[in-house]
């Protein structure tokens, strides 16, 4: 205590060695004149505190709340704090806690949603005026259960699980964004309309950029890739929220090489659920789309396509072009045709095809 009889001068300076259940203490921080506003579950909070707080403040009878200045740093052990991050179960530890100035940080490893993980976590306890209301980074394996909690079924090309960076950015209007990192080589890749397939234990990394609003994921932007025989630029993905589950809307790619084609891509989904699709480059593969041999005939599960492709060069077969090809295919709902049409050029012959069933 200093100057504590000089009017106007005196302070107080006190630190404090606590020991107790974390839930005291997210209890106290949550009240002035601290007044984090977590948004934890309170009574569900578990674990250990070792906690060394200061106290700062002028010793006058007029005393103020925000005149009390308070700096807390520790650890938590065996922790529990429910939906602590992204919705995500944070437990295990121990983490190191620090309150200081307007800043709440927590770091450590432990599990995220029961899944070994390395957190960093940020919040700002008055966030107005702030760039953002939270951050939170970490290193873990995401496997499908865990996508699909965070509202992102890749199930349409990816099995299996990746090890992931993901930084998660809180923003005061309720907005969210994801950065996010990933080495798929444990994972199974592919594209089945190309007869692409990268096993596991290939090397594969992808990285992009998700916005998330009220819970829901609305896009991925900046996503690239690579992968044995596959790369992917620039691309934006779209999605919609339909009752509880999210569905594709529509994006771009940029440009994409995939075995020997070299195209870009655009599709849109409509509110009755077709998919037009288009797509041009300097080489189109077609391949795969006309070797049926030993072909399955399982019932048609895509949705009605539109498509509409055009490509200096078609591959055909084994060394075999036609050149200036532009393909249209309306496609219903069975995978049946209810228009083909293709120009093109082969050698020095103009092609003309036109297939339209009705």
């Amino acid at each position: 205590f200093i100057h504590i009889i000089t009017p106007g001068a005196g302070a107080a300076d006190i630190h404090v060695a606590l020991h107790g259940p974390l839930q005291t203490a997210m209890t106290y921080v949550t009240a002035e004149p601290i007044a984090m506003n977590h948004g934890f579950d309170l009574p569900q909070i578990k674990g250990a505190a070792d906690l060394q707080i200061n106290l700062n403040f002028p010793t006058k009878h007029d005393l103020k709340m925000e005149q009390v200045k308070v700096d807390i740093t520790g650890t938590a052990s065996d922790i529990f704090i429910p939906k602590a991050a992204m919705g995500l179960d944070l437990a295990g530890g121990p983490f190191a806690l620090t309150v200081k100035g307007n800043s709440f940080d927590v770091k450590g490893s432990g599990q995220l949603d029961g899944r070994t993980a390395f957190v960093a976590y940020q919040e700002f306890l008055k966030s107005a005026g702030q760039a953002y209301s939270s951050k939170a980074a970490a290193s873990l394996s995401v496997d499908p259960n865990l996508r699909q909690k965070l509202g992102m079924d890749l199930s349409d090309f990816l099995e299996g699980s990746a090890a992931v960076d993901l930084t998660y950015t809180q923003y005061q209007d309720g907005r969210g964004e994801a950065d996010i990192k990933a080495d798929l080589k444990q994972a199974r890749l592919f594209a089945e309309p190309f007869d692409y397939e990268k096993p596991a234990g290939g090397d594969a990394q992808t990285s992009f950029h998700a916005t998330i609003k009220d819970k829901t994921l609305q896009s991925i932007t900046d996503l690239t890739a690579t992968a044995p025989g596959l790369t992917v630029e620039k691309s934006r993905f779209d999605f919609i929220r339909k009752g509880e589950e999210t569905h594709l809307k529509g994006g771009s790619i940029s440009r994409f090489v995939l075995g020997e084609t070299v195209a870009k891509l655009d599709f849109d989904y409509d509110d009755a659920g077709r998919v037009k699709i288009v797509v041009g480059g300097p080489l189109f593969d077609l391949r795969p789309f006309l070797d049926n041999e030993g072909e399955k005939q399982e019932p048609y599960q895509a949705p009605p396509m539109q498509i509409s492709l055009a490509a200096d060069r078609l591959r055909t077969a084994e060394g075999e072009d036609v050149q200036y090809g532009k393909i249209y295919a309306d496609i219903d709902g069975q995978g049946a045709f209810n228009q083909l049409e293709m120009d093109a050029i082969a050698g020095k012959g103009d092609i003309y095809l036109r297939y339209k069933p009705d």
